[in-house]
């Protein structure tokens, strides 16, 4: 028996067979697909880039320090290929099991699996090339025991399970205040997650067009269409409010009339605030810090503590109806917080 593979004509059965195999170079990969909190995605093979029905391949990068949230991929099998920098993989209904990986280990994850990739570095990025399908992406399962017996239970399905989380802030308003020199992910990862779940969220800055953001205060990014000014907005619209970070953003709202004003007026309703980094100097400003426990970005511990706060170095804070974190890298447990904080808030206003 001969093992020489036989070529034959294929031209008569693909017509078109010049435009099926696509060649996608770096500078071609595509931002516009899922992402996940903590991790930069863009697609080399979907359907948007290539017309691809069943399947996604791209690449994957988290900055130093940085971890993704806690997800699955529904019922869809996917596979990680470690490309260069220090990694690491939990998973597990607790995220119970741990590995650290090299450059060139492969890494395969079941369905309906919680996971988390994590680039424990503080100075070296890391990279992956994942490969699943074209609709993976998943919802964003929290590693505790609910998650852990809807995915365990035959009666109880999985995607039973998806919907319910994704589905826990369905018609919440959310006003996020900002403007130029917001720190990208304290803006983007929170607004993705509360839209994931549901959420209705409006950018609110001090002035109509587009705003500008940052990485680490200092390389421009992204810019945000705005949707409404804060003076054309009522607090009565809204069932809570995000601050994200960023120092230029921060400095400039909190000087603001217009934010103190609707501020104070989201505090005397009692509704859920939530803010990150340096954006409680905002609350510090508007006069609500005083008696409240609180964090931030470290340098400005003293600016609350002054203004009659208690400063804590947490990772999250929760403070009645405040959450605060302190830098991008708390960015998955501050989402946790945000979303179990405003769906408390969104049983309470029912």
């Amino acid at each position: 028996m001969s093992n020489r593979i036989v070529m034959r004509p294929v031209a008569a059965a693909h017509p078109d067979a010049a435009d099926r195999v696509r060649v996608i170079k770096p500078g071609q990969l595509d931002g516009r697909t899922p992402q996940s909190d903590g991790m930069r995605r863009k697609a080399a093979v979907s359907h948007t880039l290539v017309g691809s029905d069943a399947l996604w391949a791209g690449v994957m990068v988290a900055d130093p320090g940085t971890a993704s949230s806690v997800h699955h991929h529904g019922a869809q099998e996917t596979v990680v290929y470690v490309l260069s920098g220090p990694s690491r993989v939990r998973w597990g209904s607790r995220l119970e099991h741990e590995v650290d990986l090299a450059p060139g280990d492969f890494v395969f994850i079941p369905p309906y699996m919680p996971h988390q990739e994590i680039n424990p570095s503080s100075d070296e990025p890391a990279r992956w090339v994942g490969r699943g399908a074209e609709r993976w992406g998943g919802c964003r399962c929290q590693p505790d025991g609910n998650a852990d017996r809807g995915i365990r239970r035959g009666r109880g399905t999985p995607g039973r399970l998806r919907r319910v989380i994704m589905s826990k802030l369905t018609n919440f308003r959310v006003a996020v205040l900002a403007t130029d020199g917001f720190e990208e992910s304290e803006l983007t990862e929170p607004v993705q997650a509360l839209r994931d779940a549901g959420a209705l969220v409006t950018i609110l800055s001090l002035m109509p067009g587009r705003i500008q953001g940052v990485r680490h205060d200092l390389d421009k990014t992204v810019t945000v269409p705005v949707d409404r000014t804060i003076r054309d907005a009522s607090p009565r619209e809204f069932d809570a409010v995000h601050l994200p970070g960023g120092t230029v953003n921060a400095d400039a709202m909190r000087m603001a009339s217009e934010v103190q004003v609707f501020l104070r007026a989201m505090q005397d309703a009692g509704k859920p605030i939530a803010a990150i980094c340096h954006a409680p100097w905002e609350l510090v400003s508007a006069g609500l810090v005083r008696g409240r426990t609180l964090t931030s970005y470290h340098t400005i511990q003293d600016d609350i503590r002054n203004a009659g706060g208690n400063w804590v170095d947490r990772e999250v804070v929760e403070d009645g109806n405040w959450v605060t974190s302190r830098q991008p890298a708390d960015i998955p447990a501050f989402n946790r917080a945000i979303i179990g904080l405003f769906s408390r808030g969104l049983v309470q206003g029912r």
